[in-house]
């Protein structure tokens, strides 16, 4: 980047060619944030009036996503019973009222350092990500187990499906209206007694809109309903970290969906890390002629065109 010039030098795609071609550029107008920015940085570009969205771009700690959501009544409902990690104590309480709790590190993602504990009647059953299950003769054990890492301790929301856990993937983006829109859900079916649904923990991804009609059995009306609904809760956990100073486009959330219809939310993704899906397989690449371009529809509306 040359502040003296104003220039920028990239790449950009020739579709003639269908070569990406090394050039130098003025400033935009408006930056899609793909990646970490330092402060300093992030100012600069402010000050020269270009438009940012996205930023920070960074998932947001599973904690402060709970107590932020938490604080529109509204959304209190769809967040699973949730505490900081503070020792045994603290696990014991969500227990002993829902008998499997999840232990979730606050900043790890991919499903690394998760862990579900089961309560059989006092003997406690934990589970880790790579399905390796130990019996613990006490809950002090724990402390042994989790270390000095920061964890939270949560409720599980059961949905299963033929022993395998089932949950949702919402891909919520502004386009050219710049008004919050459900482009895509996808559905993650983990592998038989798997704790987690990510990429290397389960056997495929569903459309959305085909589970709701295989899993719950409803209809066209029924499904556009929920589907309605969801774009609802999700758009109102979104306006609380805009309210909080975020510029946000295109995030995706985790969510699960009971059998009650009752939706559930565990956590939003800044940097879901679309172009990974290019490299997998054909299930998890069915959305993305549908999500990649939003972003840009949104930054061309941002910038007049």
């Amino acid at each position: 980047m040359n502040k003296k010039s104003r220039t920028i030098t990239g790449y950009y795609y020739d579709p003639s060619s269908k070569k990406v071609i090394k050039g130098i550029f003025p400033y935009p107008t408006v930056i899609f944030n793909r990646a970490l920015m330092s402060r300093k940085r992030l100012k600069y570009l402010k000050s020269q009036g270009i438009k940012i969205f996205n930023n920070p771009h960074r998932n947001v700690n599973k904690y402060t996503f709970w107590s932020r959501v938490s604080r529109n009544r509204h959304l209190l409902p769809h967040l699973p019973q949730t505490s900081i990690y503070r020792g045994p104590s603290s696990v014991k309480n969500l227990l002993s009222a829902y008998k499997t709790v999840y232990l979730k590190p606050l900043r790890k993602d991919a499903g690394r350092g998760i862990y579900r504990l089961e309560d059989r009647n006092g003997s406690f059953i934990l589970t880790n990500n790579k399905g390796k299950v130990f019996s613990l003769k006490g809950l002090s054990q724990l402390n042994n187990i989790i270390g000095k890492q920061k964890y939270l301790v949560q409720q599980e929301v059961k949905v299963n499906i033929n022993n395998r856990k089932i949950d949702f993937r919402v891909y919520m983006q502004k386009g050219r209206d710049k008004s919050w829109k459900c482009t895509a859900i996808e559905t993650k079916v983990a592998k038989a007694g798997s704790v987690i649904t990510n990429s290397s923990n389960r056997i495929k991804i569903m459309p959305g809109l085909q589970a709701f009609k295989d899993i719950f059995q409803l209809n066209q009306k029924q499904t556009e309903h929920l589907t309605e609904k969801i774009t609802r809760v999700c758009t109102k956990a979104l306006r609380q970290f805009e309210k909080a100073g975020h510029r946000l486009g295109d995030v995706a959330f985790d969510i699960i969906i009971d059998k009650d219809l009752k939706i559930w939310l565990l956590e939003m993704q800044v940097p879901y890390a679309a172009e990974r899906k290019a490299y997998r397989k054909n299930d998890e690449r069915q959305v993305l002629s549908v999500i990649l371009p939003a972003p840009f529809e949104y930054a061309k509306s941002l910038s007049g065109f």
